[in-house]
């Protein structure tokens, strides 16, 4: 059974005081651990007229970065992940952010493993994606944590989900990861539960439900 997350709707400008009294989304399944490295991650969603905002805090005392252009293997640096179907009456497909700890965003749509794809002609300065470290600090970081915001707006979303409408009330599937394929601890994080043998994000049928309020 998925879970359940209701989106804020917020009126005036993000910063520090609007996202701590947001909801908090905890990622803290890892299904397929096998060596302990379990790190806490909170991420908050809120959303306005013209998008969904998300913030990501993630406590590592160290990080691993190696990808420093859009779209590559992100996902393989010290990594947070949004998977969001925002249209599931009408089908699986969805659309991965996948960031690594300097804001490198990998972009992709599709409706599985093995119908998935790179949105290589997307201007990723359109979600104004924002980190706590800088591309040069990667190799003096010591935590204790590190965040990730950034936007996605709706037109974006719209787009690609041509009868997308943000309404309150619009029910969404998504899912949010933690991952690392190749750190020094490589590890798989997932807010809604997973069942599968194999490390594998992309499995719609088990993203939760986020709800905007």
């Amino acid at each position: 059974m998925g879970k359940q997350y209701v989106i804020k709707k917020v009126e005036k400008m993000l910063n520090e005081d609007t996202w701590s009294h947001l909801p908090k989304i905890s990622i803290d399944r890892y299904p397929w651990d096998s060596n302990g490295y379990k790190p806490r991650v909170e991420v908050s969603v809120c959303y306005c007229d013209t998008g969904l905002h998300i913030y990501f805090t993630t406590w590592e005392n160290s990080i691993t970065v190696r990808s420093f252009n859009e779209n590559e293997p992100v996902y393989k640096d010290s990594c947070v992940e949004f998977f969001l179907n925002p249209m599931p009456e009408k089908g699986s497909r969805y659309m991965n952010f996948e960031i690594n700890a300097v804001g490198v965003l990998l972009l992709g749509i599709g409706s599985g493993r093995s119908d998935w794809g790179l949105l290589e002609k997307a201007d990723h300065s359109l979600f104004n994606v924002r980190s706590s470290v800088p591309v040069n600090g990667c190799d003096s970081f010591k935590g204790p944590f590190w965040t990730i915001e950034y936007t996605i707006p709706f037109s974006f979303i719209k787009e690609h989900f041509i009868e997308f409408e943000p309404k309150p009330g619009k029910h969404m599937r998504a899912n949010f990861y933690k991952c690392g394929d190749a750190t020094a601890n490589p590890h798989y994080g997932c807010w809604s539960p997973i069942d599968v043998s194999k490390p594998d994000f992309h499995s719609p049928e088990f993203f939760g439900s986020i709800i905007l309020e």
